[in-house]
């Protein structure tokens, strides 16, 4: 066997919540091996910085100032990458939201509201752009979920829940869309040092200082880019034959018997 197939030369990958965390390390890694963009978030700004970073590749990148959580705007996400590039290899549904709150005090509207922006948002565009992935012939999806798919988290039930069944749509997007050449893969970091869970890093970091290595046995926390890695291998022509699977990327957290905190 000779040098592994990483390259994504002239592939479109399509990536949600790009402006910061595991979308913007993710981008990048899509531009480092050659893969044009399209790049949405809400905070304009932040995305212009991540297109620059792309470019500096010597790739395309368009950015798409977008609410996933908005019909409109997951339309807006597809027509304007057709309309620049003319198809889609890649997409990469990783926006997401948490919201804290123990289930006795769950509202409809919090459970709707996550479970839009998390589950249904990655359903809606995927549906969107499957004649394009489908032309492509080997268009893939990749669908950041979350370890929370293997034990439940206190305070964030709703959340837990959406990444559950954004795991279980994966396996079922794989098994119906696999005659038409669309790979559908999970992946499910662990705590990962982004925005959104900056206060828990924090936490965590300050446990294992004080030799509490309970959250995780390699003692250190995930870094986004650790997470991109896995998402080119399995986008890219090495990962071919991985379909409808959840690849969980935890330090081996999950090989620990789970500490109710």
């Amino acid at each position: 066997m000779g040098k592994i197939n990483t390259s994504l030369a002239s592939k479109v990958a399509v990536v949600t919540g790009a402006s910061s965390g595991i979308g913007r390390a993710a981008a990048r890694a899509f531009a480092a091996h050659g893969a044009n963009l399209s790049i949405a978030a809400r905070r304009k700004e932040r995305l212009e910085e991540v297109a620059g970073d792309a470019e500096a590749f010597g790739v395309e990148a368009l950015t798409i100032v977008a609410d996933v959580g908005v019909e409109e705007d997951l339309k807006k996400i597809h027509e304007q990458t057709m309309a620049k590039y003319g198809g889609i290899d890649i997409l990469l549904n990783n926006a997401g939201m948490i919201e804290m709150c123990m289930l006795e005090d769950l509202t409809y509207e919090s459970f709707e509201r996550v479970l839009r922006i998390n589950t249904w948002s990655g359903i809606r565009l995927a549906q969107l752009c499957r004649p394009a992935l489908r032309e492509a012939e080997d268009g893939i999806i990749v669908n950041i979920a979350s370890d929370d798919v293997l034990y439940p988290s206190p305070g964030i039930g709703a959340y837990s829940m959406s990444k559950i069944c954004q795991m279980h749509f994966t396996r079922h997007m794989a098994t119906e869309w696999g005659p038409d050449r669309i790979r559908v893969v999970a992946i499910s970091p662990s705590v990962t040092r982004t925005e959104i869970i900056e206060e828990w890093v924090e936490e965590f970091e300050a446990a294992m200082d004080d030799e509490n290595f309970r959250f995780n046995p390699m003692r250190r926390i995930c870094e986004p880019e650790e997470i991109a890695a896995a998402i080119v291998f399995v986008s890219s022509p090495a990962g071919a034959f991985i379909n409808g699977t959840n690849h969980v990327i935890d330090g081996g957290m999950s090989a620990m018997v789970p500490i109710d905190l």
